[in-house]
């Protein structure tokens, strides 16, 4: 990864104003106050930076992508986590959810935005709790994101589900 990258500057909430500003340079307009997607979405409920995948140049048109990169410092340790979200309401295809989920961690890591050496990184679908057959869940519980050298499970998630909890949550897996 670039020098930048792996800064001191890791923690704490003033990290948040480091990514909001070199998010702001791909386009400002792709920052935004809410992460959902027609009925589905997550409560952004800690100090957090949501970053519409389909509103930033981080993509090129034709670009698989997932449907945000929030950034938000994990409670327990300030330290900077990464969530990379795909939002659904119905059928999931597992493999084409991967590639997208992929892609955000790909953009991620390319880009000029702070992705530090120690962050944690979350890959999560974001589901309705009607929808999700055990198969789709078996194989999604299967595939792996790789961000840098680390390979992430895919978490799902309920709608509505609060930010502070799956950051939480990542970081005691991770420990």
């Amino acid at each position: 990864m670039n020098s930048h990258k792996s800064s001191p500057a890791a923690r704490g909430p003033h990290v948040l104003d480091q990514v909001r500003a070199t998010a702001k340079t791909y386009r400002p307009d792709g920052i935004t106050s809410t992460c959902s997607r027609g009925s589905c979405g997550l409560a952004l409920d800690c100090a957090s930076v949501c970053i519409d995948c389909d509103l930033t140049a981080l993509f090129s048109p034709q670009d698989q992508r997932p449907d945000f990169l929030i950034a938000a410092v994990e409670p327990v340790n300030s330290h900077l986590c990464w969530v990379v979200a795909e939002m659904k309401t119905g059928n999931v295809e597992p493999t084409k959810v991967h590639a997208q989920l992929q892609a955000g961690a790909s953009a991620l890591v390319a880009s000029r935005i702070h992705t530090p050496n120690n962050c944690t990184f979350v890959p999560v679908v974001v589901r309705d709790r009607r929808h999700g057959r055990v198969a789709e869940r078996e194989k999604l519980n299967r595939l792996k994101v790789a961000f840098g050298s680390a390979k992430r499970t895919i978490l799902i998630e309920r709608c509505e589900s609060c930010l502070s909890d799956i950051v939480s949550d990542a970081h005691r897996r991770k420990s």
